[in-house]
């Protein structure tokens, strides 16, 4: 990567841009420095809070192989790929407002990036402070995330579909800013049988994320299994496939089946929509997308094409399945 940066953000999408170009940050929050390499490996490229010697010997053991934030209250430092800086994690659950959020460290002049709990969503209980605080919190941000953990905090795999609806939540309460959010990939708190963190779910989550509209993905805890690993290096490879199409404006995509979410992009005059199946049995959807009309669609990686008539097409989608369907410019 170039040694420094000027880091930005395209309002009219909500994309991250580093020198002018399209940036999806894949975060790792609290990893040491001997897991970077293996981190690094499978895509993650922005590390945050360094509990084995603080930013400076972040910055100094990554060497220019990923991008690092600060933490606000905690000691600064510089050097190449500094992005920014975090508010305090959990800013909403620590009580914090927007005029009580700590000033950046020293040397962290860029982004601001804000983590939230799940309490802003109304899926969930708020806080005994009330939603009253959220606008304060994002306005002081430059990029909101959250992290809703339906496997690992509410032991409910049958709220996986929440992954969707949160993350559109958060789009709708912070307009032209970049949003991202956490994504489960280990057990804690319920772990094995249906609750068990898989590389399915992982997978699913995170295009969850993405159709709902997310402009990046987080990953928590910052260890996890190889299988595990694997998947998230799947993830990383399919982000790159669609580059800036990801971080380009949201086009309207809807599924008529309970469990599954759909969202689309526009690129170049070329449409995208990904779907997900956040159940956990099979199941047949259609999509819809009021800027379809007869179309042939091609399914990314999977060999096979579906048809579009009058706006709408019909899918089968396994357990936890994820579709991205491609539909080429005209003249192509």
């Amino acid at each position: 990567m170039p040694g420094f940066v000027t880091p930005s953000i395209r309002r009219s999408s909500g994309a991250i841009l580093l020198d002018g170009q399209p940036f999806f940050p894949m975060i790792v929050w609290s990893q040491c420095p001997d897991g970077y390499g293996s981190n690094v490996s499978v895509g993650i490229n922005l590390f945050a809070e360094n509990p084995c010697g603080g930013l400076q010997a972040q910055l100094d053991a990554l060497a220019g192989r990923a991008f690092s934030a600060a933490v606000a209250g905690k000691p600064g430092g510089s050097g190449p790929g500094l992005l920014g800086y975090f508010h305090p994690d959990e800013a909403d659950a620590l009580g914090l407002t927007g005029s009580t959020l700590p000033p950046a460290p020293a040397g962290a002049a860029g982004l601001s990036f804000l983590t939230l709990t799940h309490h802003f969503y109304t899926g969930a209980a708020p806080l005994p402070e009330g939603r009253g605080m959220y606008p304060g919190l994002i306005a002081r941000s430059d990029v909101v995330g959250h992290d809703l953990y339906p496997l690992q905090e509410w032991c409910r795999p049958d709220r996986l579909v929440d992954v969707w609806s949160a993350q559109q939540e958060l789009v709708e309460l912070a307009p032209e800013k970049p949003t991202f959010q956490w994504i489960e990939a280990a057990d804690w708190r319920c772990p094995g049988g249906k609750t068990a963190v898989t590389p399915a779910t992982v997978r699913a989550e995170s295009w969850l994320a993405i159709a709902g509209g997310a402009n990046g993905l987080g990953f928590f805890p910052a260890t996890w299994t190889p299988v595990i690993g694997r998947a998230i290096a799947d993830i990383s490879r399919d982000i790159a496939k669609l580059g800036p199409a990801l971080l380009s404006p949201a086009t309207p995509a809807h599924a008529d089946h309970p469990l599954v979410r759909a969202g689309g992009r526009t690129h170049n005059g070329a449409h995208y929509i990904v779907a997900v199946n956040a159940g956990f049995t099979t199941v047949q959807a259609t999509v819809r997308a009021p800027w379809l009309g007869q179309a042939s669609l091609s399914v990314l990686d999977e060999g096979r094409r579906v048809a579009s008539l009058g706006g709408s097409f019909t899918d089968t989608f396994g357990p936890l399945a994820v579709h991205v369907y491609v539909e080429e410019p005209p003249d192509r």
